[in-house]
């Protein structure tokens, strides 16, 4: 499953990430909301979506994992769906994503690319604005 989580005061902009890739739900809390995609042809859109413009931090990382157990899962073998090789595999990569995540080394490959929107995200999810004073 695909989530994310805002604050409930940003539940207008999950409606509209909802609204324009037409998958998915959204679902309102008491503090916080939710967009949530579970459906197997959904999460290929989805896919598709972070493959085109990856993820800049250990997002990606996670967001490679969870694309992998994906494909294991649908990818299994019908008559030995639930093997306790392909359970314990996929296990594995649950429990390397996330807070859980020790290894942060991206792929050869990857390539950060800040673009204005990148930036104003990380700013609008992480950063923070602060005055000091040098006085003293």
């Amino acid at each position: 499953m695909f989530v994310i989580y805002m604050h409930k005061d940003d539940f207008p902009m999950l409606e509209a990430i909802s609204k324009r890739l037409k998958i998915g739900s959204i679902h309102k809390g008491d503090r916080f909301a939710r967009y949530c995609v579970t459906s197997k042809n959904d999460l290929r859109k989805i896919f598709e979506i972070f493959d085109k413009s990856p993820l800049n931090t250990s997002k990606h990382l996670n967001y490679l994992a969870f694309k992998k157990a994906y494909y294991l899962y649908f990818n299994r073998d019908v008559n030995n769906k639930n093997s306790a090789e392909l359970v314990k595999e996929i296990m594995a990569l649950k429990d390397s994503m996330n807070k859980k995540r020790i290894c942060y080394k991206q792929p050869v490959d990857h390539r950060i690319k800040i673009t204005p929107y990148w930036l104003l995200g990380f700013v609008e999810a992480e950063g923070f604005f602060s005055v000091t004073s040098l006085v003293g």
